[in-house]
């Protein structure tokens, strides 16, 4: 049980492949030209505590300087993020490797 836990090795995939998927939606985000324009970087992160299906996850979430990036992954506000695990499982099944998730998440 610890293995599958959110303490243990699934709960950190799970972890890790959400926060990089926030990191390259910040990317994404920081890449337009608008907030190139406004000067628009990078401002550290903020920790945010996340429920997905039955585990409750705490995530760092990337913060720009101006307060704009809202995240399409888990938008602000929001607390629950189901049908995650499902989803890359799902890829996994699909005969994807970790490393293959791991890109197209990227």
């Amino acid at each position: 049980a610890h293995l599958l836990g959110n303490d243990g090795l699934i709960g950190e995939l799970k972890k890790r492949l959400a926060e990089r998927m926030l990191e390259t939606e910040m990317d994404v985000h920081l890449d337009d030209p608008e907030q190139q324009a406004a000067g628009n970087h990078r401002n550290g992160r903020s920790s945010k505590t996340v429920t997905m299906d039955d585990d409750r996850v705490v995530l760092d979430i990337p913060r720009d300087r101006h307060g704009q990036f809202d995240p399409t992954l888990i938008p602000k506000y929001a607390r629950r993020f189901p049908g995650f695990d499902e989803k890359i499982i799902a890829l996994y099944a699909r005969g994807m490797s970790t490393r293959d998730i791991q890109g197209h998440i990227e």
